[in-house]
């Protein structure tokens, strides 16, 4: 029973979804950036690219 949902799942998948890889200097870039979004953070905390930037000066500093 679960392996008949689960083929039927992927078949679902392969059928209806596509995957398209849009790389930089692409004629769909514009299209794709469209949907794009910057993550904001919530209730004045810090956004996704913030977190990292911290991620990284809190790594670099354990490495010195």
């Amino acid at each position: 029973m679960y392996l008949k949902f689960m083929i039927n799942v992927i078949i679902i998948i392969v059928i209806f979804l596509q995957l398209t890889i849009i790389r930089q200097r692409d004629k769909l870039e514009p299209w794709f950036n469209h949907f794009m979004a910057e993550d904001k953070g919530t209730n004045g905390s810090s956004s996704y690219v913030d977190f990292l930037c911290h991620i990284h000066k809190e790594i670099r500093n354990l490495m010195n």
